[in-house]
């Protein structure tokens, strides 16, 4: 099997490209709603929907992890904390969300963290009343 090597070549330098602009939030979020969008409103789901993406220094302007994000932003928070609270926070923190509901994916997380002992439910929530969460204290990073 032979391969022509030009071709490959400028593959990639296009990839390269792609990395590129994926690398700056806010041309991530163009691509992300120019390649998952129709067009005619409806938004159509995609791998890139669970990436958050970060412009704060710390990140570097590169992808981060749904689970790592909220656990940084929950170790970082004193006291009680809902979901809202979470994306809020991130928000203020310059995240891009491009999941379709990011409060869903915050809630799955919290789970996650609580079924593992890093942070408890201290009120439950019923109706339009969310769930209250704090973190354990002396919880790592698991």
């Amino acid at each position: 099997m032979a391969f022509d090597i030009k071709k490959l070549d400028e593959r990639i330098e296009k990839l390269k490209q792609l990395r590129a602009i994926a690398s700056d939030p806010e041309m991530a979020y163009l691509l992300q709603e120019f390649v998952s969008g129709s067009g005619n409103g409806n938004r159509h789901l995609s791998p890139l929907d669970e990436i958050v993406v970060s412009n704060d220094s710390q990140a570097s302007n590169e992808e981060k992890g749904l689970t790592e994000t909220v656990h940084a932003i929950c170790q970082s928070t004193s006291g009680k904390f809902t979901v809202r609270d979470v994306r809020e926070k991130m928000q203020q923190n310059g995240f891009i969300f491009v999941a379709k509901n990011p409060d869903v994916a915050i809630g799955t997380v919290l789970r996650r963290m609580e079924s593992k002992g890093t942070l408890k439910i201290v009120v439950h929530g019923a109706g339009r009343r969310p769930n209250m969460f704090e973190m354990m204290k002396n919880s790592a990073r698991d």
